[in-house]
């Protein structure tokens, strides 16, 4: 995050920090700095998005959980 963090300049960027906030859902359109979250008032939209990063887990693969890919070939072959 780059709060409480003096902008960059000339292209370059400000210092930022990392912030590790678990599993977390922000209405990017009412509230794009992420400040609050809505994960207790919308249950089924996060049951919803994680039964689609498990679908895509299984099939692309996953190194974070060590999920191995279903739906892949080794390099070269088709």
């Amino acid at each position: 995050t780059y709060e409480d963090e003096l902008p960059g300049r000339d292209g370059v960027p400000g210092d930022r920090h990392v912030v590790s906030t678990g599993v977390a859902l922000y209405n990017l359109r009412r509230d794009p700095g992420e400040r609050y979250n809505v994960i207790e008032q919308y249950p089924e939209v996060v049951k919803e998005l994680q039964e689609l990063a498990e679908k895509a887990r299984e099939d692309l693969g996953d190194n974070l959980t060590n999920t191995p890919a279903s739906n892949n070939r080794p390099p070269g072959k088709l």
